[in-house]
């Protein structure tokens, strides 16, 4: 079929087009009334790529896909839902009541209803986070984001200080067995010297045994603490002072760790909307000056 024959049907059947083309443009129209509005919220923040723990740098590209699995994962979405309550919420029981019969794991359901609708992505090339979520109502999409961001925060924080604990548990229970090894060898000692006849039959000079080993016992704890203390003073008076581990389990280090993370990212926001010399935006660059102040002081 030549190209002018085509135009030929087409004029010969122009009343057939054009009301196909209308009645298109009619169904498009209607729908878009009928469906609810979609509003879309951004929540940004800037990914480190140095590990604050290890104090090493970490592979970009694998580091940020690392973060973006993390953010969008069941184990974020479970905190959010349990920071807002959502599970609480009698809307949310009626519609995983209807969908799942009442059947099921709630919270569970409402993590993966929410993960549905979010969407993280780097922004370019940049380390700028960008979490998105979709939905009919602006406030709680603006509400889910930022609660997002700071779930993956927190989440961030327990996976950098879940091993230490787990190393502090480990070398606990191992000087444990330690002790009870060496109570056990000491009863042996002591039953052997009996059999021997080594013990010694003076009273005075047992207590006097008995405090020389106390004695040296202390003076083994107390060289063991002199070592620990030695080596975390060098380390508080280093480079590397706010990454010792005495710092980041500090619940009042975490807690400025995760306001001034907060307050960044209402900066940047509060920045791209109105402008560097904005009253809220000098406010909050302010407050964030004092949180820093804060932080170094503690």
């Amino acid at each position: 079929m030549s190209f002018s024959q085509l135009v030929a049907i087409l004029l010969a059947r122009w009343k057939v087009v054009s009301f196909i083309f209308l009645l298109t443009v009619a169904a498009t129209f209607v729908v878009t009334k009928l469906m609810p509005k979609q509003y879309l919220a951004t929540a940004s923040f800037v990914l480190e790529s140095r590990d604050g723990l290890l104090g090493t740098n970490a592979a970009p590209t694998n580091y940020l896909n690392t973060q973006l699995t993390v953010i969008s994962s069941d184990r974020v979405a479970r905190r959010v839902v349990r920071n807002l309550k959502l599970a609480e919420a009698p809307s949310m029981r009626g519609q995983w009541s209807e969908a799942t019969g009442g059947k099921g794991d709630l919270e569970a359901w409402v993590a993966t209803l929410l993960l549905k609708n979010l969407t993280v992505s780097p922004a370019g090339r940049s380390n700028v986070i960008e979490v998105q979520f979709k939905g009919v109502d602006p406030r709680f999409c603006a509400m889910i984001a930022n609660a997002f961001v700071q779930a993956y925060i927190d989440i961030s924080l327990d996976l950098r200080v879940d091993p230490a604990k787990t190393s502090a548990t480990f070398f606990d229970t191992r000087a444990k067995q330690y002790r009870e090894d060496l109570e056990r060898a000491q009863s042996k000692l002591s039953a052997y010297q009996k059999e021997t006849g080594i013990t010694v039959t003076d009273e005075k000079l047992d207590v006097e045994t008995a405090r020389l080993n106390a004695l040296a016992a202390n003076i083994v704890n107390l060289q063991a603490l002199a070592s620990e203390t030695g080596s975390r003073a060098a380390q508080a008076g280093g480079a590397s002072a706010d990454r010792s581990p005495d710092v980041m389990l500090n619940p009042m280090v975490s807690s400025l760790q995760s306001e001034l993370s907060r307050q960044e990212v209402s900066l940047q926001q509060l920045n791209a909307r109105l402008g560097d010399n904005h009253p809220q935006v000098v406010e909050v660059r302010a407050s964030i000056n004092e949180l820093k102040a804060r932080l170094q002081s503690e």
